[in-house]
């Protein structure tokens, strides 16, 4: 991980920071300030920041520490451990726990070494359970469970044994969506040859499903009053895509980017991920940072792709379901 703290300037500010926390700690561990914004990059002042991380260097082993995250506000946001202080890596280590801003625990996850182990549970801002799911060495295994802000189960993954496996939906009133059974084959989980009901949310059947070798060969949909109808949407899944394919995507951004003057000046180039929401409608949502480069080119690739056109949308279980999608841009100078 790369440190904000190159310049002098900035090594004495992390000086000061330091002796000030050492001090009113009485001498008893080697603290760190860390100034981070909402997608966990490091910044160089409060005014950038989202919240801030107090670290609490081990004194027998300063490579070991404990850390917390602070709002701006001074509410705590995060708290968790570090097995290793390493400069290019910090390695997560025991339990970690994040806050919303109303002071409810949001997420409580476990690491062993850097390795997600045992139970990682997510809860709504309401105080109720929203996730829960079992890591061994880093892999999900055993059955998983998602719930409504009410409290009703929303789906569950169980995982019958190391071949076979049943997801089951539930509508937010309690009523079964659909179970659907999974095989693994070449390492893969698809679906299970057989048939698939679903079900609407007042309990009459909406769909049947006869899926063969992963593939959907015969179905029949029911409209509200149980009529047959025409089924618009397979049941197999449909990735979400840009109008015309990854070729006219990558067009469309070479074409609209817009490469920031102070960048371009400093001649900054690299690679920034942007995560966003591919909605049911095809509009894009929630566009976020998830990997920066700087912060005005980090700007500028969220404003191209915010203004997108609409996206094909993605469907699932013959409806149309919005997706998170992650799409790398680079940005480079040609220079001779």
């Amino acid at each position: 991980m790369h440190s904000i703290f190159k310049t002098m300037k900035k090594n004495t500010l992390i000086l000061f920071l330091t002796f000030f926390i050492t001090s009113s700690s009485f001498g008893q561990s080697t603290s760190l300030i860390e100034y981070r914004n909402a997608h966990n990059q490091l910044v160089s002042s409060k005014e950038q920041a989202a919240y801030y991380r107090v670290i609490v260097l081990d004194k027998e082993d300063p490579n070991k520490a404990s850390f917390t995250d602070y709002y701006i506000s001074g509410d705590v946001h995060n708290t968790g451990f570090y097995s290793s202080m390493s400069p290019d890596k910090r390695t997560k280590d025991g339990l970690w726990i994040t806050y919303y801003k109303n002071g409810q625990k949001q997420s409580e996850e476990t690491y062993r070494e850097g390795t997600q182990n045992g139970l990682f549970t997510n809860w709504h801002e309401n105080g109720q359970k929203k996730s829960e799911e079992t890591y061994i060495d880093g892999k999900r295994i055993g059955t998983s469970r998602d719930w409504y802000e009410n409290g009703q189960l929303r789906s569950e993954t169980r995982e019958i044994d190391a071949q076979n496996s049943i997801q089951s939906y539930w509508y937010e009133n309690g009523q079964l969506k659909m179970s659907i059974p999974y095989v693994r084959l070449d390492l893969k989980w698809q679906f299970a040859d057989g048939k698939i009901i679903v079900y609407a949310a007042n309990g009459k059947i909406k769909r049947e499903s006869i899926l063969y070798q992963n593939n959907e060969i015969e179905n029949t949909c029911y409209d509200s009053t149980g009529a047959v109808t025409k089924c618009m949407l397979p049941f197999t899944e449909i990735m979400p895509e840009f109008p015309g394919g990854i070729k006219a995507l990558y067009n469309y951004l070479s074409k609209n980017i817009r490469y920031p003057r102070k960048a371009s000046k400093e001649y900054i180039q690299g690679r920034v991920f942007i995560a966003f929401v591919v909605e049911k409608d095809g509009m894009i949502n929630d566009v976020q940072v998830s990997k920066g480069l700087s912060p005005e080119i980090d700007a500028e690739a969220v404003r191209v792709v915010a203004t997108m056109p609409a996206w094909k949308p993605a469907s699932q279980f013959g409806e149309f379901v919005p997706v998170r999608f992650s799409l790398p841009i680079t940005f480079s100078l040609n220079r001779r």
